[in-house]
């Protein structure tokens, strides 16, 4: 179904035999032949990596992405969008789309954060619910949208999604820091603040990241 979409309106689709990268088809857009100016300066070709879940449960808003699957989602540098297609036998489908942006890159990250604390480090055995909403239902303009959500990121589309990498999450600082000094008495810390003591016993030295 999502190839039939590309093929009318002349998307170039191509798709992955082995999905062992979290995507299943890599869209090119066709060229915008309004440009102007030099052919040297004209912007890239768009294209994305699309990951596509098929269901018949209609009940459910939600899909499990395998969470090595998700992360990588969110740290590559090239466009990912995530399309559900709701297909039930006798019901017209509905195509509902996800970009991989702000909202599912803070999932991402947190879902992989609260692994790493767990000390569960095998991504690939764990997974994370990606949620949709009725907003994200894109059954009338599913090429369209997605081309307008790449367009919409701006001419530096990779700077953009890694600024959003290095700032999401640290909105309050980048972590804390624990220490623990061993001192004989409180003058000892008065003194090194003031200044009047050159260093102090340090034990613990413990950062806890956001």
């Amino acid at each position: 179904m999502f190839r039939g979409h590309c093929v009318d309106q002349d998307v170039t689709c191509h798709k992955a035999y082995d999905d062992d990268y979290g995507w299943d088809f890599f869209i090119e857009f066709p060229p915008d032949n309004n440009q102007t100016g030099p052919i040297d300066m004209h912007p890239e070709q768009l294209c994305a990596l699309v990951q596509v879940k098929t269901t018949s449960n209609y009940r459910s808003m939600s899909v499990p992405l395998k969470l090595s699957n998700a992360l990588r989602m969110a740290k590559s540098p090239q466009p990912f969008f995530l399309v559900r297609i709701h297909a039930r036998r006798g019901h017209e489908p509905r195509i509902f789309v996800r970009h991989v942006w702000k909202e599912f890159i803070a999932d991402a990250l947190k879902a992989g954060r609260l692994a790493d604390n767990r000390r569960r480090l095998a991504t690939h055995r764990q997974s994370v619910r990606i949620a949709f909403t009725d907003a994200d239902d894109h059954t009338s303009d599913l090429l369209g949208f997605i081309k307008s959500e790449i367009e919409g990121a701006g001419p530096r589309y990779s700077a953009a999604k890694q600024d959003i990498l290095d700032t999401i999450g640290f909105e309050t600082g980048r972590g804390t820091i624990q220490m623990t000094v061993e001192i004989e008495t409180d003058d000892d810390i008065f003194d090194f603040l003031l200044g009047r003591r050159e260093s102090l016993n340090l034990t613990r030295l413990e950062q806890v990241s956001e």
